[in-house]
């Protein structure tokens, strides 16, 4: 925990306290935070069963525009699950509040609803970079390719360990350069949920502005690791799924998604209080419960 009597007038956000102070307060709040867990693991066990469904394989190739449209239909229930899901953690974590852990997805107020709102206007967002990136990037990455097609084919013939080496680099570099303007983004914008999850009208203008002396660390904690999560899932459903039961694997799934989104909830609901708290005092404030 970080104390501000021993460092004074530090400035920074302590990103590595903040770390450690979340998976303390997960630990403490094991029981309640397990119960909440609950509903949207079965939430998600659900709606990724009836996608599984939707998504056999079909016999004619499907318009790019049918997917696009079958993609955000499905991002929906995934998207209200985890707003409310947000809430309440934001909630445990900035107020010490202990809903009722077996009624919390039926509260569907005003509320839930403006966060849900929020939470889908900057996921939007973040989705909008990748897919804007990718399409540039791939552009720039063909002409490149088209404009040194012959160099490239000189290069492999005389050293054949170079082959696709180009384009291996180009994929890291727009891998990376997609996942710096995601943590950005996100960095400089997300401090908006756990005001609204408190009742507390923000807007984007706020965000930016209280964000602006934090945002590298904030874009590790609120973009980087997040991303980091999602990597790692999606790579261990492609290994799990073929060792597991289909159900049990279904499971399994939606419990390490939910675990690992509270985490980052909890993350998120640190960072805003030491960074709100830091805005109205003179001396960095102390992470406590």
């Amino acid at each position: 925990m970080f104390d501000s009597q021993n460092d004074p007038l530090r400035k920074s956000m302590p990103s590595w306290v903040i770390l450690q102070e979340a998976a303390i307060q997960v630990w403490v709040r094991r029981e309640h935070f397990g119960k909440l867990m609950l509903l949207p693991i079965v939430a998600t066990v659900i709606v990724s069963y009836f996608q599984n469904l939707w998504d056999q394989p079909q016999t004619e190739e499907q318009p790019l525009v049918q997917i696009f449209v079958e993609a955000i239909f499905w991002i929906i229930p995934y998207g209200i699950i985890s707003a409310l899901f947000a809430i309440v953690i934001h909630r445990s974590i900035l107020l010490d509040e202990r809903t009722s852990s077996s009624r919390w997805i039926i509260r569907l107020g005003k509320r839930e609803i403006i966060f849900t709102g929020w939470s889908f206007l900057i996921g939007g967002g973040v989705w909008g970079i990748v897919t804007i990136g990718a399409a540039l990037i791939g552009v720039l990455a063909g002409s490149f390719n088209l404009l040194y097609s012959d160099l490239f084919s000189r290069m492999e013939e005389t050293h054949p360990w170079l082959e696709n080496i180009v384009q291996t680099i180009v994929i890291a570099l727009s891998g990376f350069t997609i996942g710096f303007l995601v943590s950005y983004f996100s960095a400089r914008t997300s401090l908006i949920l756990p005001a609204i999850a408190l009742d507390r009208r923000q807007n984007l203008e706020w965000a930016w502005t209280i964000s602006k002396p934090h945002t590298m660390r904030l874009a590790v904690l609120v973009g980087v690791i997040p991303i980091a999560s999602f990597l790692f899932q999606t790579l261990g459903s492609i290994w799990i799924s073929e060792l597991l039961w289909e159900p049990a694997f279904e499971v399994l799934s939606a419990f390490v998604y939910c675990f690992l989104l509270m985490l980052e909830i909890t993350v998120l609901s640190l960072s805003y209080r030491w960074i709100t708290d830091s805005a109205s005092t003179t001396q960095p404030p102390t992470i406590a419960a």
